[in-house]
């Protein structure tokens, strides 16, 4: 049976109970500023880990965003559930050989703190 169910192209912050598509603008709009549990926060809120990013851990920082919205009890399951969602750390590496490295094999790591839209700079050229 399905609970519930969202488009691909949808937003991850719809699966968030009492959160509807008129309500995504509240969340693009919001400014963290440059003090507070978010200061590294660009301000531009797209997807589930950014706003548990924003909100660090802060359920006052969630119901600033979201008050003008939605009433408190709606507020306080939406919290509730963006609060219990588990947090997943990925690290990437690859192994190999490139042509400039001094030792031939080498480790290198990827940062994966970047959002996923893919940027042209950002290709590790790798040897076939």
């Amino acid at each position: 049976m399905v609970i519930q169910g969202r488009w691909l192209k949808d937003s991850s912050l719809l699966t968030i109970p009492n959160i509807e598509h008129q309500h995504l603008h509240v969340f693009r709009k919001w400014s963290s500023g440059t003090k507070g549990p978010c200061a590294g926060c660009h301000g531009v809120i797209e997807c589930l880990p950014e706003l548990i990013h924003a909100c660090g851990g802060k359920d006052h920082v969630f119901s600033s965003m979201i008050e003008s919205e939605l009433p408190a009890a709606k507020m306080k399951q939406a919290w509730n559930f963006l609060s219990h969602l588990p947090l997943i750390d990925v690290s990437l590496s690859i192994k190999g050989w490139w042509d400039d490295s001094v030792e031939g094999h080498s480790e290198l790591s990827i940062t994966t703190l970047s959002s996923d839209k893919r940027n042209d700079n950002r290709w590790i050229t790798l040897h076939a």
